[in-house]
């Protein structure tokens, strides 16, 4: 045996880069590795697994077409619409989910729009299958809305129910 080769035992562990990168690329190979530097660095999970953060960029890209500030001024409107619906809301899991829908369905409604306008400016109509897409966005924005509205009026009543229970047990207490 060549002293020289390093065998698999003295070898370096992949480094999170190169591991990230050869599973990528489909090397089963790495998933050990890839699961150690995962529990090393949980922080991978969170900004790779976010997938209404991921769906948020590639529909922010195809609004924005390459223009940086017109991108900047998505991610800024964005951040502040999730802000206002989270202090609004409940807090519960459910209810972030429900956010998470009605902020993508918004930029998805506002792409088909974009694009619609972008055919009208040199055609005088818009083809029926982008209209009915529109039409279907529309429809499961209005959804998410309905949704987001009656988790917070559940959570509204339920606050109310306790705030009444609470103040009929003092009345109670009290005589």
């Amino acid at each position: 045996m060549d002293d020289n080769q390093p065998n698999e035992q003295n070898c370096d562990p992949l480094d999170v880069k190169q591991c990230i990168e050869r599973a990528q690329q489909g090397d089963a190979s790495v998933l050990q590795d890839l699961k150690k530097h995962i529990q090393k660095n949980p922080q991978l999970i969170t900004e790779n697994a976010d997938l209404a953060t991921t769906t948020h960029h590639k529909w922010i890209s195809l609004l924005s077409k390459n223009d940086l500030f017109k991108v900047q001024c998505l991610w800024d409107e964005i951040y502040h619409l999730k802000e206002k619906l989270i202090k609004e809301g409940n807090g519960t899991t459910v209810e972030k989910l429900i956010i998470d829908q009605v902020i993508s369905t918004y930029l998805q409604i506002y792409y088909h729009e974009q694009e619609n306008m972008e055919r009208l400016s040199y055609c005088s109509e818009v083809p029926a299958p982008e209209t009915k897409a529109l039409e279907a966005t529309f429809n499961r924005h209005m959804r998410s809305l309905c949704t987001y509205s009656a988790i917070n009026a559940i959570s509204a009543k339920a606050q109310i129910e306790k705030a009444v229970n609470s103040a009929m047990e003092n009345l109670n207490l009290a005589s």
